[in-house]
């Protein structure tokens, strides 16, 4: 499952998004936590390509804003 937090600076995504990786990784699911600063490098490299590595080795992708 892939899950994008959105919204204003300071909001609380990184916050909910930690809140939620560390309940699903209590129930013994792999998350891979995706990107929480501002892109180093194009989109494609740091979102997309990073996810499709990993999708066949995680249950679940968490990312704070899906630039």
């Amino acid at each position: 499952m892939l899950i994008a937090f959105e919204g204003v600076d300071l909001a609380g995504k990184s916050t909910a998004a930690g809140t939620l990786r560390a309940w699903f990784e209590s129930h013994g699911d792999t998350v891979l936590p995706l990107h929480f600063s501002q892109p180093q490098a194009h989109p494609l490299e740091e979102y997309e390509f990073t996810i499709d590595k990993a999708l066949p080795e995680v249950d679940h992708i968490i990312t704070d804003r899906l630039h």
